[in-house]
């Protein structure tokens, strides 16, 4: 179906969602996730982050005549490398995220002047 735009003079093409059937699959970005696997996730990573944070304070607190000094030092340097890593993971996502719609808009735009050109 097209319309005409009174304020531009273009045509636009508007996309109708009635015909299109709802997702059958079961994942958790349209809430139908099912299982004891979901009951567990959620305690279990709340478990495993209130662990690691209260390993961080314990060996930032204490020091190596306490304990094995090299366990001491290796575990010192895979807590500043996970909490290194962090960021790096969220620029990862968002750079993907933008190349992603980058992508999205280029192809659509490319699928415009196809339309235009009539091929």
């Amino acid at each position: 179906m097209l319309a005409d735009s009174a304020a531009t003079g273009e045509l636009v093409e508007e996309i109708s969602t009635e015909s299109l059937k709802p997702a059958n699959e079961h994942t958790p970005l349209n809430g139908q996730e099912e299982g004891y696997l979901t009951c567990l996730g959620a305690p279990l990573n709340t478990i495993l982050f209130v662990w690691f944070i209260i390993g961080c304070i314990w060996v930032f607190s204490t020091d190596e005549t306490h304990c094995d000094a090299v366990l001491y030092n290796q575990s010192k340097l895979y807590i500043i490398a996970s909490l290194c890593l962090i960021p790096v993971f969220i620029c990862c996502g968002v750079c993907a995220m933008f190349c992603f719609m980058m992508a999205v808009v280029v192809g659509a735009e490319q699928e415009k002047q196809m339309k235009a050109s009539g091929t």
